[in-house]
């Protein structure tokens, strides 16, 4: 079981990752990017091909917790937000010219992201980073000691 990513488990958490809110993490060229919206149906599918076959509905946010806590049941978080911060999921990056723009603007967010779900569950003294495209759970560094 994936415990670490337990600090995960908050409702904040969840509409964060299903595109709630405000998701204003990265200007380009006078627009501001953020995190893909993730409907109701998208968000069964994806729950779906993570292997969850539990009853859904209601709120998106309870999709996001159901597939978060059963990431960590199966030992798949990290593969899980891997596949909801890849570029693919940013369809909202195709108007843009390159994609060298997209990957450059993709990777700011992802940074952006990862900084907001930091400041998200900085009281468990925890932080999420990446490394090689693997994400992990490790002790946050913070600047007042006691």
């Amino acid at each position: 079981m994936d415990e670490a990513f337990k600090v995960l488990q908050k409702k904040e958490v969840y509409e964060f990752l299903e595109g709630s809110g405000v998701q204003e993490l990265v200007q380009y060229k006078g627009s501001w990017y953020g995190l893909p919206y993730h409907s109701a149906s998208e968000l069964y599918d994806i729950c779906r091909s993570f292997g969850y076959t539990g009853e859904l509905g209601g709120s998106r946010w309870t999709y996001i917790e159901a597939l978060i806590q059963f990431a960590i049941e199966q030992e798949r978080c990290s593969e899980l937000l891997s596949y909801l911060l890849s570029v693919e999921q940013f369809t909202n990056l195709n108007g843009l010219s390159s994609m060298d723009e997209i990957d450059s603007v993709h990777q700011k967010i992802v940074i952006a992201a990862l900084e907001k779900l930091n400041l998200m569950i900085r009281l468990t003294r925890k932080k999420i980073v990446c490394n090689n495209s693997r994400f992990y759970i490790v002790e946050g560094k913070y600047a007042v000691q006691y």
